[in-house]
């Protein structure tokens, strides 16, 4: 499979991640003020990633390949 469904996992563990980091360094942490500044890109890339995780975990394309003919197929 080209997008196998462990890196989509993997993309929404990274995206929980940083969603969860978000929310204990704005609530229970006193970040400095240029950590502030980014914290809301952290969040939202953060659901980004979960969201093409999602994506990928269900959009997968099998592709055959032949090796002693090096033919590859979409299938």
């Amino acid at each position: 499979m080209v997008i196998s469904p462990l890196a989509a996992l993997l993309l929404i563990v990274l995206g929980l991640v940083l969603m969860i980091a978000y929310g204990l360094v704005s609530n229970f942490y006193q970040a400095p003020w240029y950590l502030k500044f980014a914290l809301p890109a952290v969040y939202y890339i953060g659901s980004i990633f979960i969201g093409v995780g999602i994506l990928l975990f269900f959009v997968r394309e099998k592709v055959w390949k032949c090796y002693s003919c090096r033919e590859i197929r979409k299938r």
